[in-house]
C-alpha cells in the first residue's frame, strides 16, 4: 500500500536520530489500514542527530586514528565497535555523566582492552570531536524541506548542548529546529523510556503535540525505534547503508517503514503531500482533533502531563 496523505497527516515529526528513506510500508495489511484510521492534527518529527543526520561513525574512526594506525592494531570497525561497547556501558551506569567525558572514558578502557597505547591528550581529544563530525550530504536539505512542508523537527540525542552547537551549525541551513533535547537536559541516555517520556511531554507543552503524533525518525534500532515502539511511538528507519552501532545485532526488529536516505524521506513526503504544506493538504477527517484517552495513555507515559 503507497504512502498517501492520511498516513502524514497524523504525525508531528520528532527527530530522535533521524533517518528516513523511501517509504515503504510494512507488508502486513491491518497495520496499513490503521494508519489511515488514525487522523491527526500535527506531523512532528523527534529526529536523532548521530547516525541518522550525523556520520558519527566515520566521524569516531577519523578521532580513532591515534589508536588505529598503530603498528598491529586491530581494524577501525572493531575498535569503534569496542569503543561504543563501553560508551553504552557508561552511559547506562552513569546517565549523568557528559557526553565528551563518556567518550574520553571509553577510549581509555577500549584501548586497555585492546592492548593499544594511549595518551590522556588523545583521550580529550577524541571526547571533544564530536562537533567535528561530518554530516550526510543529504542531511541539510532534506530537514529544509520537511521543515517548508509544515513539519515540527524536534531533535532527541545523545549528547550535551555544547556539543550539539557544533552540529546545529552545519545542520541549520534556512531553517531552525523546533526544539532540541539533549542527554545532558534530561539526565539520562537513550535507550532510556525517561528520554522519550521527556520529549513527548516538553512537545506536548510547546506545541500541544499528542503521544499518537508523534513519529519517530531515526538510523538506531537499539537507541530510538526498538524504546520508541515499546512506548507506543510509530518509527521510521533511515538505513543508513554501512551503519552498525545500534543496527548490527538488530536485524530482527521491522520498523514500520523503511527509508534509503534522508532526501528519499523527504522526496517521498514531498510527492505524496504535492508539494505543498501539511496543513495544506489535510483533509477535513485529518484536521479533526484528537480526544485525549487518559486511561489508555497514563499508563505508557506515566511522566506526561499531556494523559
Amino acid at each position: 500500500m503507497p504512502l498517501a496523505k492520511e498516513d502524514l497527516a497524523r504525525f508531528n515529526l520528532t527527530v530522535t536520530a533521524l533517518l528516513l528513506c523511501t517509504f515503504t510500508p510494512r507488508e502486513t495489511a491491518d497495520r496499513n489500514q490503521e494508519l489511515y484510521q488514525r487522523p491527526a492534527n500535527l506531523l512532528s518529527m523527534p529526529l536523532a542527530n548521530l547516525q541518522t543526520l550525523i556520520d558519527w561513525e566515520t566521524g569516531m574512526k577519523d578521532a580513532l586514528r591515534p589508536l588505529s594506525d598503530q603498528p598491529g592494531a586491530p581494524d577501525p570497525d572493531t575498535i569503534l565497535a569496542t569503543v561504543g561497547k563501553h560508551a553504552q556501558h557508561i552511559e547506562g551506569d552513569q546517565p549523568r555523566t557528559l557526553y565528551p567525558d563518556v567518550l574520553e572514558h571509553a577510549y581509555e578502557q577500549a584501548a586497555d582492552e585492546l592492548g593499544l597505547k594511549w595518551t590522556q591528550r588523545d583521550a580529550e581529544l577524541f571526547g571533544y570531536s564530536c562537533p567535528r563530525w561530518p554530516e550526510f550530504p543529504d542531511s541539510a536539505d532534506a530537514l529544509k524541506k520537511l521543515h517548508e512542508l509544515g513539519f515540527k523537527l524536534t531533535v532527541l540525542s545523545n549528547v550535551d548542548n555544547r556539543s550539539f552547537e557544533g552540529t546545529r551549525r552545519v545542520l541549520e541551513r534556512g531553517f531552525n529546529f523546533d526544539a532540541v533535547y539533549t542527554a545532558a537536559d534530561i539526565g539520562s541516555y537513550k535507550p532510556s523510556a525517561q528520554n522519550f517520556e521527556y520529549a513527548m511531554s516538553k512537545d506536548f507543552d510547546q506545541f500541544g503535540t499528542e503521544p499518537r503524533e508523534i513519529l519517530i525518525v531515526a538510523n538506531s534500532k537499539l537507541h530510538d525505534l526498538e524504546p520508541g515502539r515499546k512506548l507506543g511511538f510509530k518509527g521510521a528507519w533511515i538505513d543508513r547503508k554501512g551503519a552498525h552501532l545500534g543496527v548490527t545485532g538488530q536485524e530482527d526488529f521491522e520498523p514500520d517503514w523503511t527509508f534509503s536516505s534522508m532526501a528519499d524521506f523527504a522526496d517521498t513526503v514531498s510527492s505524496v503531500l504535492g508539494g505543498k504544506p501539511i496543513h495544506a493538504s489535510k483533509s477535513d477527517e485529518a484536521n479533526q482533533v484528537l480526544t485525549n484517552d487518559e486511561e489508555a495513555c497514563k499508563p505508557h507515559f506515566p511522566l506526561s502531563t499531556a494523559c
